[in-house]
């Protein structure tokens, strides 16, 4: 059994409301990228995606490290 961070069904259920459940596949989780194979979220939506998780999660992203294509 594994432990799941508490961050990541918030946070995925962030991702299915902002950009709506079109953007997502059956078999997405709180894995998904969301980029490129994963959700294919653009600018203006994974912006949106942030600020809606900063808010509602009470968290803060560091752009140079949180929001990279490495990360």
């Amino acid at each position: 059994m594994t432990t799941r961070e508490p961050l990541l069904d918030p946070g995925h259920a962030i991702v299915e409301r902002v950009p709506g459940r079109s953007r997502m596949s059956p078999d997405s989780g709180p894995g998904t990228p969301l980029s490129g194979a994963g959700y294919w979220l653009d600018s203006a939506e994974l912006r949106d995606v942030v600020v809606a998780c900063e808010s509602e999660v009470s968290i803060t992203f560091d752009p140079r490290q949180d929001l990279t294509s490495e990360g």
